[in-house]
């Protein structure tokens, strides 16, 4: 796209863990959003990604 575009990007606690691998969800807004919308639509979102162990990536787009 040649451009920098911003991001939020959740990680698992267990994430400082070396040599490991983890699956990412990239979660996307609705038209008008931006990168920090699934913030205030789901403020436990941090427990998902601890849950699940995974990394969770909320691109602006």
């Amino acid at each position: 796209m040649g451009k920098d575009l911003k991001n939020v990007v959740i990680t698992p606690d267990s994430y400082s863990k070396k040599g490991k691998g983890y699956s990412e969800v990239y979660l996307l807004q609705g038209a008008g959003g931006d990168h920090k919308d699934w913030l205030k639509k789901a403020p436990n979102i941090k427990s998902y990604a601890d849950l699940y162990n995974v990394i969770i990536v909320c691109p602006d787009g």
